[in-house]
């Protein structure tokens, strides 16, 4: 070991060598050295790209995570309802001025509006009230008094049709008296339920437009084609397996 010490430093190395290591490089090294340097940079880019992206779309996932569940706490994707399953959807066209239930009021509308709501006060569950989320009034032999917004809708119709014509169903009304008053009252939140109803459940059926006789007028337009519709047979009958009358209701 001792000999090995006293030789010195740069002893074995040839002239070569020696200039090779204390030479400058050559234009081809430098090349070589620029090449390897640029990909390293740019897979270092790459690399923290990558990851800026990947931090900020898991921010964005669990902001929105958040959002959702926050959102669910009051909303749901599709709001409860015990009918959800009976609801199926069929193809129909729209009948122009249907004769049943236009024009001035016949034993036939009474009929026919008797004959849609049949079925408007329904019973439910305790589980089906507890899974909606509310109270109400319990009936007499189980379960719990409810009605579907078609119900209600329905006899908004009656209500208006009865206050257009008001001299056939109340001849006696004075338009002074208070009767006059709440049924005016009535059928103006009937009206404005409807209008509510018809932007929540909108038609968005394509109506075309032609010139009517008297062209100097508004052009009228054409009945709407073929529609997606609610199954509104199937429905109906649901309702009125589960339909109750008022008597069957607690009293306070």
């Amino acid at each position: 070991m001792f000999n090995e010490e006293l030789k010195p430093f740069l002893n074995g190395q040839d002239d070569n060598e020696l200039t090779r290591d204390t030479l400058p490089a050559s234009p081809r090294q430098k090349n070589r050295f620029m090449l390897i340097s640029l990909a390293v940079n740019v897979m270092l880019f790459f690399v923290c790209t990558t990851l800026s992206v990947a931090t900020f779309l898991l921010s964005n996932s669990n902001t929105a995570s958040t959002t959702t569940q926050e959102l669910n706490k009051d909303w749901h994707t599709e709001p409860y309802s015990p009918a959800n399953s009976a609801i199926e959807y069929e193809y129909r066209y729209m009948i122009n001025n249907d004769t049943r239930f236009t024009g001035y009021p016949r034993l036939e509308w009474e009929h026919s509006m008797n004959e849609l709501m049949e079925g408007t006060l329904i019973r439910i569950s305790n589980e089906e009230l507890s899974l909606y989320g509310n109270d109400s009034i319990p009936l007499k032999d189980g379960g719990y008094a409810a009605g579907l917004a078609v119900g209600h809708n329905l006899h908004c119709v009656k209500k208006l049709k009865k206050f257009l014509y008001r001299e056939h169903f109340y001849p006696n009304l004075d338009s002074n008296e208070v009767d006059f008053s709440y049924i005016q009252s009535h059928a103006d939140h009937c009206l404005d339920f409807l209008r509510q109803s018809i932007l929540c459940h909108l038609d968005y059926s394509l109506y075309t437009l032609y010139w009517g006789e008297r062209q100097q007028d508004i052009p009228t337009h054409h009945d709407p084609g073929i529609q997606k519709c609610v199954n509104w047979d199937k429905l109906h009958g649901w309702m009125i397996e589960r339909s109750v009358s008022t008597d069957m209701l607690v009293r306070p």
